[in-house]
């Protein structure tokens, strides 16, 4: 999975260029994948549920930006995230309470090179910017 979106990844940002949301760069992505044959969803709404004091309690709902289904095995989760720096310390933090609250180990922060939804003149110094600014961090957890 880590090879794919490496490859995948920037593609996907020199085509859309630095001008969209994240949820722009996320949908794109997450329609590459299923065209791959990978059973993905975009989970906007999934319960959380704890264990406390011998109970199962609901502490509320969050939201994974893409989970990928794999037959037989743990589902791997990908946060994505569309900003101008690199990401940070938060955002990997972020996507490891992810993989904890769904038990699952393995998961990919994906920043895509991004203004934000601003519309900046783009030349063709940006598409390579684009592709040379996304990062794929693999993050495993014990």
């Amino acid at each position: 999975m880590e090879e794919f979106l490496k490859l995948h990844v920037p593609k996907i940002n020199a085509y859309l260029g630095p001008n969209y949301n994240e949820c722009h760069y996320q949908k794109l992505l997450n329609h590459i994948l299923n065209k791959h044959k990978f059973e993905t969803s975009i989970e906007l709404s999934k319960e959380i549920f704890i264990c406390y004091d011998g109970e199962t309690v609901n502490i509320g709902n969050r939201r994974y930006d893409i989970v990928i289904h794999t037959e037989g095995e743990e589902d791997i989760i990908i946060e994505c995230k569309a900003m101008v720096g690199n990401a940070t310390e938060l955002n990997k933090k972020q996507l490891l309470s992810y993989l904890e609250l769904n038990k699952t180990r393995v998961g990919f922060l994906v920043k895509f090179f991004s203004y934000g939804g601003y519309t900046v003149m783009s030349d063709s110094k940006e598409e390579d910017n684009c592709k040379n600014k996304c990062q794929v961090i693999k993050i495993i957890t014990n």
